[in-house]
């Protein structure tokens, strides 16, 4: 999907960034600029702002406002239908050049809106702390983008990671810089996160922090296609009993219709190791598992590598059609078991995969995050799950497969909806 570039703006005109950043208009960045990482929807801006402070892009977005020229912020572009491309001739700006990690403490960690997780954990790790709801599996995301959009770690017992946001400085529209608190600005600060950037661009946050682990223990259960309701069943019994730090499940090539139960406790620092027959008393599945003891910061990027080597070859450039759904625990049976059976060897390239987190409805906070409607859930403490099915065509040649995997998306959108789902912000829309 392609848009036209009938904006005409005379950039000579715009003020000069008094940050120090930089307004690029240049060809080749703006082409680079086009597109995020679905590869489906394109637009190419008419400038590119490279910020270095809230003022550069108060400044920028005054003037746009003033000239009627639409502006979009994005980090590492890490949506898949456009969310973050700006209109073809807008400005597009681009937050990776504010990425400084200003300050770590037990009032939490504070950095500017492009610098990433992984930049984040490490220098909270070096004080002795982690981030209290957990990082994203990959990490090298900006928290500017991830608060954007909401942000779902693996943590069972927390909300999404703007839920841990206690602080945060917003450029609004009309280039005013204003700095949110919990108590303070509280309703700009709300309509920020979780906002995809329609109320004022994100340029700094503070997260909260909880103290570091010594280490992470990890243990996988496999689970057959044929045995779907004794894997939930486990998944909700383990979410309720609220003794594990993480908590997912994921399935993949080479055996897309085997599922993984993967479940980490953190131990060290005066917390025992714990052991197996312990935290997996009492499941359907009996299998004991081995055990992968790694330190925290080890444990939180181990997909990054995995990640990064398929990005080197070539997968950053495939299309990419991503099903993202919040579910009721009402609504996790019947969209599962009438989505996974029926996926086909089609739908599955080299690097699709698939993902369930369960994560407690009652942790989430007020933010512009959507989740399923009240009335879909038991009680307060009912979990709701994150259902996630990220298709690719990385590998594979087939003209069709866009058209193809967009109508499969929709159905299956359609079906987590009829059940009382809601889109995730970060996949791809339906129609």
């Amino acid at each position: 999907m392609t848009s036209g570039t009938d904006l005409q703006v005379d950039w000579r005109s715009a003020p000069t960034p008094p940050g120090g950043g930089e307004l690029v208009t240049d060809p080749a960045t703006l082409r680079a600029a086009a597109t995020d990482l679905g590869n489906i929807v394109h637009a190419v801006p008419g400038a590119v702002l490279r910020p270095h402070t809230a003022a550069d892009v108060a400044t920028i977005l005054a003037w746009c406002t003033d000239h009627a020229v639409p502006w979009r912020a994005r980090g590492t572009r890490h949506t898949t239908h456009g969310q973050g491309v700006v209109a073809a001739g807008g400005l597009q700006i681009d937050m990776r050049s504010m990425a400084a990690v200003h300050a770590v403490g037990a009032g939490g960690v504070v950095a500017d809106a492009g610098a990433t997780l992984r930049a984040i954990a490490v220098a909270a790790a070096g004080k002795d702390f982690r981030l209290a709801a957990g990082t994203t599996g990959y990490t090298r995301l900006t928290v500017g983008g991830v608060c954007s959009v909401g942000g779902i770690s693996n943590r069972p017992d927390v909300g999404a990671l703007v839920d841990s946001v206690s602080a945060a400085q917003v450029v609004t529209a009309g280039g005013h810089v204003v700095e949110c608190t919990r108590a303070e600005n509280a309703e700009l600060m709300r309509a920020v996160l979780g906002g995809f950037g329609e109320v004022g661009v994100l340029t700094r946050v503070t997260l909260d922090v909880a103290d570091l682990p010594g280490r992470v223990r990890t243990w996988q259960l496999p689970y057959g296609l044929d045995s779907l309701p004794a894997l939930l069943a486990d998944l909700r019994t383990l979410a309720r009993r609220d003794e594990l730090d993480e908590l997912y499940v994921i399935f993949h090539q080479p055996e897309p219709h085997t599922f993984r139960l993967t479940a980490s406790t953190y131990f060290g620092a005066g917390r025992p190791a714990p052991e197996a027959t312990e935290v997996l008393r009492g499941l359907n599945n009996s299998t004991v598992p081995q055990a992968l003891d790694l330190d925290h910061l080890e444990h939180i990027f181990a997909v990054d590598g995995l990640y990064d080597s398929v990005a080197e070859a070539g997968w950053s450039a495939s299309t990419k059609i991503w099903t993202d759904v919040f579910l009721p625990d009402s609504g996790l049976e019947p969209v599962v078991t009438a989505v996974l059976p029926t996926l086909t060897a089609r739908e599955f390239s080299p690097t699709t995969f698939g993902l369930i987190f369960p994560k407690r409805r009652s942790a989430f906070g007020p933010s512009m995050l959507a989740l399923p409607a009240p009335d879909r859930l038991a009680d307060d403490r009912e979990p709701v799950f994150l259902f996630d099915l990220l298709k690719d065509s990385f590998g594979v040649d087939d003209p069709t497969w866009a058209s193809d995997m967009l109508a499969r998306h929709t159905e299956h959108v359609a079906i987590a909806r009829q059940h009382g789902g809601v889109l995730y912000p970060i996949g791809t829309p339906a129609t």
